[in-house]
């Protein structure tokens, strides 16, 4: 199977990673957004020893547990890779994730209760990306540094989606020069607990950045944590 040739694929199941996976001649092609059931078109990647990875080009018939993503960003950001698979199957999905990891050290009989789902907009911790130049707050991109500048995010608390205009606003200032920072951010009975992790000193300046930044994001705690080196 060439690389770059597009390929019609039966999707037999979802993958540890959640990607599809379909078993061909040629061995297992993962192919990301994918549920089983799915008949999909996909462009074959390169061959990385017995994996091959697949982009999906188109679905030609979908899988029963296929669903909607509820997300405007499903697909471009990283952050979630299942958001196209109905409830009901994610559960199972992770459910058989715990079982088949106790199988592999010996423990198949240990007895794994169904998953409880949280949900829709409950998630309370997110670690969020952000530049200046353009002004950008989010995720990272599928296998990729750059940032995709989000709008929404159905899964998390709103008090936590609301930083991200913070962080575009105040971004310049608390960078100083820096490429990136990151925000870790937590909702907490009082407020958002949130950690900025930024390379350089902690100046007047910056100080006085996080101030105002702390201020137009109404937060609980703000504290500063300079990335690690080597």
């Amino acid at each position: 199977m060439p690389e770059g040739e597009i390929r019609t694929l039966a999707i037999e199941r979802i993958g540890a990673q959640g990607d599809g996976i379909a078993l061909t001649d040629a061995g297992p092609v993962f192919v990301p957004f994918t549920v089983a059931g799915d008949v999909v078109r996909a462009r074959l990647g390169a061959a990385k020893g017995e994996r091959r990875e697949a982009a999906l080009v188109a679905v030609e018939t979908p899988g029963p547990s296929r669903a909607v993503p509820p997300c405007r960003h499903f697909g471009i950001c990283g952050g979630c890779t299942l958001q196209h698979l109905g409830g009901p199957a994610y559960a199972d999905w992770k459910r058989a994730r715990v079982v088949d990891a106790l199988a592999q050290r010996g423990l198949a009989d240990t007895p794994v209760e169904p998953a409880i789902l949280v949900p829709a907009g409950a998630r309370r911790r997110l670690r969020f990306s952000f530049r200046a130049r353009p002004p950008a707050a989010g995720f990272y991109a599928r296998a990729s540094h750059r940032i995709v500048d989000l709008a929404e995010c159905p899964l998390a608390l709103p008090p936590l989606v609301h930083l991200l205009a913070a962080l575009r606003t105040h971004g310049a200032a608390l960078l100083d020069g820096a490429a990136r920072g990151e925000a870790a951010a937590t909702a907490t009975e009082t407020g958002i607990d949130c950690v900025l992790r930024i390379p350089g000193p902690l100046d007047r300046a910056r100080r006085e950045a996080c101030a105002r930044f702390a201020d137009a994001a109404d937060l609980a705690r703000l504290s500063w944590q300079a990335p690690l080196v080597g």
